[in-house]
């Protein structure tokens, strides 16, 4: 207990994974009127994409904003990030990017090079 909370985190996340199945009613209520609800829809859409957009820039700039093959730099959507070591990936970074840490993307993006598409489409060609 850090005296901030009732209970630690670890028994404070038990407690409510056993109230929502108490309390199904509650968290079904809930849903439904968040899932039907479309302005919160579309703000969440909007959030997700701005973040994913914030989250790519900041990733792309930390590795120098460029392919780093043929040194393209015009658009930040066609650049990506390829895994040097495929064995060594713990998730990839294409739709990932809004839904981490920034730290968690930074510490997976140091295990790959940054290409922009034609580039990374050919290093996947002639790896088959």
């Amino acid at each position: 207990k850090s005296g901030l909370r009732a209970y630690c985190k670890e028994c404070s996340l038990i407690y409510h994974k056993q109230w929502k199945q108490n309390h199904p009613e509650h968290v079904t209520a809930w849903n439904q009127r968040l899932l039907g609800d479309e302005a919160y829809k579309e703000r969440k859409r909007v959030y997700d994409r701005n973040r994913s957009r914030e989250n790519k820039k900041r990733l792309t700039d930390h590795f120098g904003g460029k392919c780093t093959i043929c040194g393209y730099a015009k658009c930040l959507a066609a650049l990506e990030f390829h895994h040097i070591n495929p064995e060594e990936k713990s998730f990839g970074l294409g739709r990932n990017v809004n839904s981490k840490k920034f730290e968690a993307l930074l510490k997976e993006a140091k295990k790959c090079v940054l290409l922009c598409s034609n580039c990374h489409k050919e290093l996947h060609y002639n790896e088959s």
